[in-house]
């Protein structure tokens, strides 16, 4: 056995013990378990008291094979690049073995720094990017170390071996390991060279649209990245398509540019439910534990989906005071305050209802303008300020309504080579999806929302009232009735008190006039424009 197979034979231990987990390693091989590297084949020699306590060899080899087949055949997958045949045989307790073999020692982990081997997701790395299998450990029973490994020794297939860099918020960036030019000693390799390079366009503090609705929420973010640990933790919450996600990523981007000697992490609740799972069944709580405490900043999406998960919430609170407790910043995301959060244990709850809990609201509509022309900018898409007031005139709910609605006006736009989106275009392209996105809406719904903002009785808009406390709410109601359902003009005068038809077209002309100058409305003793009261009111039946 040459030298270079002594370094190939341990690095495949060193890949087993990874993929397995260092206490499942250490109780079904032991401290003595050799490995030998053929031509045709890989010699796995057990010398464990587990393999011969009541049963005989052959019995052995048929458990190891069932049980530990898909952890070897993928360390060999990551070290040699190709499958190879692996056979087991077990020795006693007095077994010497062959001179050449090498042996895993327990006391010789860091006898040596070596190079590490990255290995991608596709050859059972962690799905969280780079797996980083422990540093060679050659041992010898005549010396005190080894010489450091060079890395320009190792074969073409370990040289190049892909590795997916980490893919923090799930999107991973392919690249390949290439040979260094002199030793890397694993002591020296720091956490920001395993982070990709951002991939999020829009998801940074600068281009996060800041308003009324998520004002306390942007402060958080700002609190967290200038005096992190200070306000521990931090949790986020709204409606779906409020922000959340964007401002989260956008501390996470803020965090790594500061370059700090520890990585931010960001990871969503099935990630981290997923990865704790993965790591019970194969690799180990060590390995799970170290990638989730050296960090500068945990940043947890979608805390609701632990709900019910007992496991799952207990090693979370764990590493909550862990964390806490070195000062690293924790912020966390939901789509309902902590009050509502069922199946949440009470020490959880209790933990964050410690920090400060900020509410992201539904955007107003002079935020879902500045919105759109956010986005639209970042896109580079000519429109003008009035296709923008169009668009969130029309998909008033929620940014991701106007981003698909800016996807669509791009793709006319390049069509069109460049040449600016008019208004005719604009409701010609979102025509479907203006319908699609508007649900079923009766006048009975529209009645009723408008007394409520209002606080007026039940059937007062359909009575013979000429005040302006009650026409004015009237006509705004007549003109929602013309926009949202398919009622014909004579049905919505004869719904609101027996009118005729030239009354609703009369309340629609004036309504559109007081869009158009930007009117404001007093409703209920507080002052509106015009356009902010209708999506108000539309919001209440979407």
């Amino acid at each position: 056995m040459t030298s270079h197979d002594k370094e190939i034979g341990q690095r495949l231990l060193d890949a087993i013990e990874t993929k397995m987990g260092i206490e499942r390693y250490e109780v079904w091989f032991g401290g003595g378990t050799r490995v030998r590297v053929g031509d045709d084949k890989i010699t796995i020699v057990v010398q464990s008291e587990q393999t011969t306590s009541g049963q005989n060899h052959n019995t052995s080899i048929k458990l190891y094979k069932a049980r530990f087949r898909e952890e070897i055949d993928n360390a060999v997958m990551s070290v040699f690049g190709e499958p190879r045949t692996v056979e087991f045989v077990f020795a006693d307790q007095n077994y010497v073995g062959e001179k050449n073999d090498i042996i895993y020692r327990a006391d010789a982990k860091h006898s040596v720094s070596s190079v590490p081997v990255l290995v991608g997701a596709e050859h059972g790395g962690s799905s969280f990017g780079a797996a980083l299998i422990p540093p060679l450990r050659l041992f010898q029973d005549n010396q005190q170390s080894n010489a450091t490994f060079e890395q320009n020794n190792l074969p073409q297939h370990i040289k190049h071996v892909k590795q997916v860099t980490p893919s923090i918020g799930g999107r991973p960036r392919n690249t390949y390991c290439q040979p260094a030019k002199t030793p890397t000693n694993t002591t020296n390799v720091s956490p920001k060279s395993q982070q990709s390079k951002p991939n999020y366009v829009f998801e940074t503090l600068e281009t996060f649209v800041k308003g009324a609705s998520n004002n306390l929420a942007r402060q958080a973010a700002d609190f967290a990245i200038q005096y992190p640990g200070k306000i521990n933790p931090i949790y986020i919450h709204g409606a779906t398509s409020v922000g959340k996600t964007h401002l989260l990523r956008a501390i996470w981007n803020e965090a790594r540019r500061q370059k700090t000697h520890n990585a931010p992490l960001f990871v969503t609740c099935e990630q981290f439910t997923n990865h704790f799972i993965d790591s019970m069944t194969k690799n180990g709580m060590p390995s799970f534990r170290n990638k989730f405490r050296d960090i500068s900043i945990l940043i947890l999406d979608d805390l609701p989906f632990i709900a019910g998960k007992k496991a799952t919430q207990s090693e979370l609170m764990n590493l909550i005071d862990t964390l806490k407790g070195r000062g690293v910043q924790l912020v966390f995301s939901g789509d309902r305050p902590l009050g509502q959060l069922a199946g949440i244990r009470s020490e959880i709850l209790s933990r964050l209802e410690s920090g400060m809990s900020c509410e992201i609201k539904q955007p107003e509509s002079a935020m879902l303008f500045e919105i759109c022309r956010s986005i639209a900018k970042q896109r580079e898409i000519p429109i003008t300020d009035e296709v923008c007031r169009f668009i969130t005139s029309r998909l008033n709910q929620h940014a991701r309504q106007i981003s698909g609605a800016l996807n669509l006006l791009h793709a006319v736009n390049m069509s069109n080579n460049g040449k600016p989106i008019t208004i005719q275009q604009t409701e010609e392209t979102l025509n479907e999806l203006v319908r699609w996105n508007r649900r079923s809406v009766r006048i009975q719904d529209i009645d009723a929302a408008v007394c409520k903002q209002w606080d007026l009785p039940h059937q007062e808009l359909q009575s013979k009232g000429r005040a302006k406390a009650v026409t004015q709410p009237r006509m705004i109601a007549m003109w929602l009735a013309r926009k949202h359902t398919k009622s014909a003009l004579i049905e919505i005068g004869k719904y609101f008190g027996n009118r005729s038809h030239s009354t609703v077209v009369t309340a629609q002309q004036k309504v559109d006039l007081w869009i158009k100058n930007n009117e404001t409305i007093i409703c209920n003793g507080t002052e509106y424009k015009i356009t902010e009261l209708l999506q108000l009111l539309e919001r209440k039946w979407s």
